[in-house]
């Protein structure tokens, strides 16, 4: 544990309000401009964290009893010196039991009033909620300018490609965006006409899963298929 702080003490000594550019436009200023930290709230599918320490603090970090403590989630500083930290909690839960690590000192929130204790007697923070419906996914997606969205899930912070037979199948032109964790987008211009393409994840080919319409080509590798009019 005293290494994993370590690492995330120098990922954080890297980061700076540039880490919240994958984060929505409303909630990254809200992040940016909050002046007073408060208990934790839900913001879409996501909680927000926030501490305020009342000397300096270099690091503080936040750990949750379902990772078994063992994964911290680094918190940002904000302009006003709040730290700010955005994290989406696992699909189908209702509560996250955690503490705060203020350089490299484990605490309960102390802005948030629901505390509990675990079997060794250790002071936990909880906090409820009720996850409102993710919104219905398409791949591909006509926009209201004739560009087409295409969106994939995979796990949170990896690397996600779109590829074609409009890039000639160079599987690392075009990087999808994780516009938020776990789901990749990217969106092109297309003239009508049909096109073939895929997705690569975690160093695998992929057909879209969103997409019923594939073909296979004649080495057999299968490709969805995509028809812009």
């Amino acid at each position: 544990m005293r290494r994993l702080l370590s690492a995330m003490f120098l990922v954080l000594c890297a980061a700076s309000l540039s880490g919240l550019d994958e984060i929505e436009l409303g909630d990254r200023i809200e992040m940016a401009n909050l002046s007073r930290s408060r208990p934790p709230v839900l913001r879409n599918r996501s909680i927000l964290f926030t501490y305020e320490h009342p000397g300096y603090a270099r690091y503080v970090g936040i750990a949750f009893e379902f990772e078994e403590y063992q994964q911290l989630h680094i918190f940002l500083k904000n302009q006003h010196d709040i730290f700010v930290l955005l994290y989406e909690p696992p699909e189908g839960s209702t509560s996250l039991t955690y503490r705060l690590v203020v350089d490299g000192l484990w605490m309960p929130d102390p802005k948030n009033p629901k505390v509990v204790r675990d079997h060794r007697g250790n002071l936990l923070s909880r906090v409820t909620y009720e996850l409102p419906a993710r919104p219905v996914l398409e791949s591909p997606r006509i926009l209201a300018d004739g560009s087409v969205e295409f969106n994939v899930r995979h796990s949170p912070g990896g690397r996600v490609y779109l590829t074609g037979d409009f890039t000639n199948w160079e599987p690392f032109m075009i990087e999808m965006r994780e516009t938020s964790p776990g789901l990749y987008t990217a969106t092109r211009r297309f003239l009508p006409g049909d096109y073939a393409y895929c997705f690569i994840a975690g160093g695998a080919r992929m057909t879209d899963p969103l997409n019923p319409f594939f073909h296979s080509d004649s080495q057999g590798f299968l490709a969805s298929i995509l028809t812009v009019r």
